[in-house]
């Protein structure tokens, strides 16, 4: 009589779905940008006030052009701010891929539309402003 080999469950791992951001997390991110933003221009204006004033570049485009920079240098090289490492979120693709420099540039050229900061508080718990519905992006819990 033969003895039976035992069976051995074999499975694939599934994929565990992050969760999406709260509406904390999200609020804090805002706030948490904002201040870094407002360092960095501080310091900029502090080391290129003179040289600004000389060849005529305005003000108006360096407080454009500040948020633009930051976002999209930290979005690329790290999928995330200074805030989303506070609040431990990150930024992915809809689709769960991680970011590229097209999808972090259209992301923060939607940024500049009047409201988008708010835009998370429309959309419940687990929000998703317009700079995230329109860039096929999401903030994700980052564990």
């Amino acid at each position: 009589m033969e003895v039976p080999k035992p069976q051995i469950p074999t499975f694939l791992p599934t994929k565990v779905e992050p969760q999406m951001a709260t509406t904390g997390q999200r609020f804090g991110n805002l706030i948490l940008d904002g201040f870094a933003i407002w360092i960095l221009q501080a310091i900029f204006i502090g080391l290129l006030h003179s040289a600004a004033s000389e060849i005529g570049f305005g003000w108006v485009w360096f407080n454009l052009l500040t948020p633009a920079v930051y976002y999209i240098v930290m979005e690329t090289t790290f999928g995330k701010t200074f805030g989303k490492y506070v609040t431990k979120t990150k930024v992915l693709k809809a689709d769960g891929s991680e970011l590229d420099f097209g999808t972090v540039v259209v992301r923060t050229i939607i940024r500049f539309i009047p409201f988008d900061a708010l835009s998370f508080f429309f959309y419940g718990a687990r929000p998703a402003g317009w700079h995230d519905q329109w860039s096929k992006t999401k903030v994700v819990e980052d564990k």
